[in-house]
């Protein structure tokens, strides 16, 4: 997948012509940690207290909708498919420690 960011764009010009190749690439939109499709999701559930659900919304503004509070056991919930196991394994790391 290649990303363009606009401030690294120096000139643009619209042609207003179909990509030539637009049937070889498939749009990639990626997970809540950024993740793209690789051809496997996983599916996280996670209970957190409130110190680590503002750690993990401050890391990853993108979790906020799918973090809820479970009120029969007193915790916050992450529930959600993503595409990388990565970055939550770098997380559940990091609130072990602290």
């Amino acid at each position: 997948m290649i990303t363009f960011h606009i401030h690294s764009l120096a000139y643009l010009d619209f042609v207003g012509q179909p990509f030539k190749y637009a049937k070889m690439f498939e749009q990639q939109i990626p997970d809540i940690f950024g993740f793209s499709y690789s051809g496997e999701t996983f599916p996280i559930q996670l209970e957190l207290d409130l110190k680590q659900v503002l750690l993990l919304k401050d890391q990853y503004p993108l979790t906020a909708p799918f973090i809820h509070y479970n009120t029969k056991k007193n915790c916050y919930e992450l529930k959600v498919q993503v595409n990388n196991l990565l970055p939550v394994e770098r997380f559940m790391k990091g609130i072990e420690v602290a």
